[in-house]
């Protein structure tokens, strides 16, 4: 029985790996350690996943910085007390340090381009120390020999039709007993984040607000921070397991969250995403399945016509592009089990060997490396 290490940062986090965690379980010990940000921990409990909380997150770059070195800290010594055969992290700064200290192969998912060209750049902080990376083949960097990519997305880890199944009660909990009634679902976020400071998203919430409105839907509010107390009234109260079947249900999404944008694309349902953010999984999604519009905000002025264009096209229409798109992508979660597995053995010599195989198949570009 071989040990894997799984790290969570954040509630995105949990939902990539809750899948991977629970199938391999069932052969191999699994330890999963937190650093507590948002709802990642209600969610752990709502899969009744075990785990360990190491730290919390703490506003402010000098915060964050500090947060971070206790978070390694704390994990380097659980680490060496386990040391396990595998890391993995979304992200991975912590996993593709610590590793490279231990006999622990470090495997890291990401989907983000802006965490690379941002001022501290992921390439030096990680991904020069992570044995192999992973990214959707619509990702735009190079991130060298070591990078590796597949046909899916981070959503399809969970909400792949083979993991997930949309509960359409959920319009009850709502009060909505006309099937014939649209839902509107708005997004916004703090921006606090470390990697999103200096982007922007949507200013004009009052008049989506009151055009969606006007137009006979019935809007609900998902958000990071404090709604504006006039429209307090719509924000989503709902287990934080829940929201994805009420995706499921919405007509339309309008937001500044990219994952929540990809979540409805997954499900079907076509989602308006705003912000100064360009991320290439929501290029794609937009240009080879139009199930997304990207909007900067300085584009904010359209956003109203792409609304109304949207809600021109049928149910029908948007489940075609879905299956579109299900037919080109994998169950993310098969495809992060499969690779952690290629480097669990109970013989020491086999899984060093494997990685070595492994580092001399990538040493090309990473087009050799697609999967």
């Amino acid at each position: 029985m071989s040990d894997v290490l799984f790290t969570i940062q954040h509630p995105a986090d949990v939902h990539l790996f809750r899948n991977a965690i629970q199938q391999l379980s069932e052969q191999h010990e699994v330890h999963v350690f937190v650093r507590e940000k948002d709802v990642n921990i209600e969610l752990l409990n709502r899969y009744d996943i075990k785990h360990e909380v190491l730290t919390t997150s703490t506003p402010g770059i000098v915060g964050t910085v500090k947060t971070q070195l206790i978070y390694e800290y704390k994990l380097f010594r659980r680490a060496m007390e386990i040391q396990p055969d595998v890391m993995c992290a979304d992200g991975g700064i912590a996993i593709s340090h610590i590793s490279s200290v231990l006999d622990s192969t470090s495997l890291v998912f990401t989907d983000t381009e802006h965490v690379v060209d941002s001022a501290l750049d992921r390439r030096h902080l990680i991904y020069n120390f992570a044995d192999e990376v992973y990214t959707p083949d619509c990702y735009w960097l190079d991130l060298g020999a070591n990078h590796f990519q597949y046909s899916g997305y981070h959503e399809l880890a969970y909400l792949h039709p083979d993991r997930f199944e949309p509960d359409p009660s959920i319009r009850q909990q709502f009060e909505i007993d006309d099937d014939d009634v649209s839902i509107a679902l708005l997004r916004l976020v703090s921006w606090e984040a470390f990697h999103d400071r200096g982007n922007s998203g949507l200013s004009e919430i009052g008049t989506v607000i009151d055009y969606l409105e006007d137009s006979g839907m019935e809007v609900f509010i998902s958000s990071e921070g404090e709604i504006p107390g006039q429209y307090a009234h719509l924000e989503v109260d709902l287990p934080v397991d829940e929201i994805h079947h009420l995706m499921s249900e919405a007509d339309l999404f309008v937001g500044e969250s990219s994952t929540m944008a990809s979540e409805c694309a997954m499900l079907g349902t076509p989602a308006v995403f705003i912000s100064s953010l360009q991320l290439g999984y929501l290029e794609e999604l937009e240009h080879e399945y139009d199930l997304v519009v990207n909007l900067t905000p300085n584009e904010e002025q359209y956003l109203l016509n792409e609304v109304e264009t949207i809600l021109e096209k049928d149910d029908q229409y948007w489940e075609t592009q879905r299956q579109r798109l299900l037919e080109d992508k994998i169950d993310t979660s098969n495809y992060i089990v499969e690779r952690i597995s290629r480097h669990l053995s109970t013989d020491h010599s086999t899984k060093t060997d494997s990685i070595s195989a492994a580092s001399k198949n990538s040493s090309g570009r990473q087009e050799n490396n697609i999967e």
